[in-house]
């Protein structure tokens, strides 16, 4: 008798602990979403850390410190030599692997300054098994990712070769999802509205999850339960919670073809919560990525596009 007692006792703590976990995860999907996303404490502190040269252009890559909410790098690509007077700025957020190397998928930038942000993020702590025991310093990471982005975009805008004017914001895929977080925590800083680009990203953040580890070998099956909840606890990042309060012009991009990492619905639903004035447009083929034909054409229409406001130069 005495053992079904411990028993129960353990279960009873097991149970506990499950709530309270279960509770911790859940949290942030309560109350204001910018309310969970941490700024830095004061102005980031820039350390060049090398040059490169080619093809006409300059490649400067810097390390931007945040203290506690971690590191980001940017490359930044200029003219060689550079122009007189201010220049028109992309600031891109791609990719979690393609990070700051973006710069090198645009062949010919012209008179136009490229920045590609790196995440302070380590991709590490996300992989197999490290995924539930670093859960808390992953989701932190996460969490801090669209302040520090802001405050680079606002250091970008105080550099004496950007046009404040003209620094236009390029979210695609992960960027995407992360850039009307970033925006948000922008235009609370006292940040104008202006342009902004979202390409081949996705709004719903129970429905993005549940596709991600529906690809998932062990937990696919489960995917329909696990990524609602998933979502939950990454509320504050969803697009759809930043979307509406926004203000400016959106090009929004997405694939008509099979995409592998967002689906079409989560798609749709990005493009529909995108404020007005905004150019939605479906280009052939898949997912971005690389070197491929895919962001060919996206380079190319988002050029265009810029162009056409005025926001980059031939």
């Amino acid at each position: 008798m005495g053992w079904w007692r411990i028993a129960a006792a353990l279960g009873g703590v097991a149970a506990l602990a499950a709530l309270a976990a279960a509770a911790w995860w859940a949290w942030p999907a309560l109350g204001d979403p910018l309310g969970h996303l941490p700024v830095p404490a004061g102005p980031l502190r820039a350390m060049e850390e090398g040059m490169e040269r080619a093809d006409g252009r300059v490649i400067r890559r810097v390390a931007l410190d945040a203290g506690p909410l971690g590191q980001a790098r940017l490359a930044i690509s200029l003219p060689d030599p550079p122009p007189p007077g201010r220049l028109p700025v992309l600031f891109v957020m791609g990719g979690l692997r393609t990070g700051e190397n973006a710069v090198r998928h645009v062949e010919r930038p012209g008179a136009n300054v490229l920045v590609a942000f790196g995440y302070p993020i380590d991709r590490r702590a996300g992989r197999g098994f490290g995924l539930v025991l670093n859960a808390a310093a992953l989701r932190a990471q996460l969490f801090a990712t669209p302040g520090v982005a802001a405050a680079a975009l606002a250091w970008v805008r105080a550099q004496a070769w950007a046009d404040p004017e003209r620094v236009t914001p390029v979210g695609v895929s992960l960027g995407a999802i992360f850039l009307p977080a970033v925006l948000r925590l922008d235009r609370r800083a006292g940040a104008a509205p202006g342009l902004a680009v979202l390409a081949y990203g996705g709004a719903g953040a129970g429905t993005l999850a549940a596709h991600w580890l529906a690809g998932t070998p062990v937990l696919g099956i489960a995917a329909p339960l696990l990524g609602p909840a998933l979502g939950l606890g990454l509320a504050p990042l969803d697009p759809a919670a930043h979307l509406p309060g926004l203000g400016g012009e959106f090009l929004v991009l997405s694939g008509s073809g099979d995409d592998a990492l967002v689906p079409a619905a989560a798609a749709r639903r990005l493009a529909e919560l995108a404020p007005e004035p905004k150019t939605v447009r479906r280009l052939p083929g898949g997912h971005v990525g690389g070197e491929t034909e895919v962001t060919r054409r996206l380079v190319a229409e988002l050029g265009a596009w810029l162009r056409e406001k005025g926001a980059a130069a031939p």
